[in-house]
């Protein structure tokens, strides 16, 4: 896998980022182990680093694949360029009632964890684009309806989503008016955990991504 260069919109979003912490908080390893169904990437779990800051993507099977590359060459890269360690749920190990694939990014500091994010992103944007010229079921799960948009998920624990949407949901409205993303949170708890999407152009979809970290630090 090249090295690809981090685009503009990367550089625009952390001038307006944050300086602590994105996502879940991850501590030292609790012990817990994952049961049946439990798409969590708890700490203490095989392959999970004692970190400070955990955040968890939701990834398409194709997105997933892309991700990966042969033999984990892509998912070394990003973890070389970006100082991060990415975390994949096993096949079959999917967020509930969805066909997602759970991703955790973890690092030391929030530069880290919104480079890999943005990696993630990139291809993701490869594998929208691609979807275009022959659209497919995983079509619907990538591309927003307006030209240029793309849909970027992840899930946040109950509290900190609570958090993010604020009182009256005055914190929602605040971040689709500063970054001009749509951003939208399941009304449903899984395994206490809430799904968020997040729709615009890249560019957009970086500067929520870090503007979300100020709110839940």
């Amino acid at each position: 896998a090249g090295r690809v260069p981090p685009p503009a919109w990367f550089s625009a979003a952390m001038k307006r980022g944050a300086s602590d912490a994105l996502g879940d908080r991850e501590g030292k390893g609790s012990g817990k182990r994952r049961g049946p169904g439990d798409f969590s990437l708890i700490p203490g779990d095989s392959g999970v680093p004692k970190v400070t800051l955990g955040f968890k993507a939701l990834c398409t099977e194709g997105l997933t694949t892309l991700l990966l590359g042969s033999r984990g060459a892509v998912k070394n890269a990003i973890q070389g360029e970006t100082g991060a360690k990415l975390v994949f749920s096993n096949k079959g190990d999917l967020y509930p009632s969805t066909g997602f694939r759970v991703l955790g990014v973890y690092g030391e500091d929030l530069h880290s964890i919104l480079k890999a994010l943005d990696q993630v992103l990139i291809r993701l944007v490869e594998l929208g684009e691609s979807e275009k010229a022959k659209p497919t079921r995983e079509s619907q799960d990538l591309l927003g309806k307006a030209p240029g948009e793309f849909i970027f998920r992840f899930c946040l624990s109950r509290q900190m989503a609570g958090l993010l949407i604020g009182t009256g949901g005055a914190n929602i409205q605040r971040l689709r008016r500063d970054t001009g993303a749509k951003i939208f949170i399941d009304d449903d708890t899984l395994l206490g955990h809430r799904l968020v999407r997040v729709i615009g152009i890249p560019e957009a979809i970086m500067a929520c991504l870090a503007q979300v970290g100020q709110m839940i630090q």
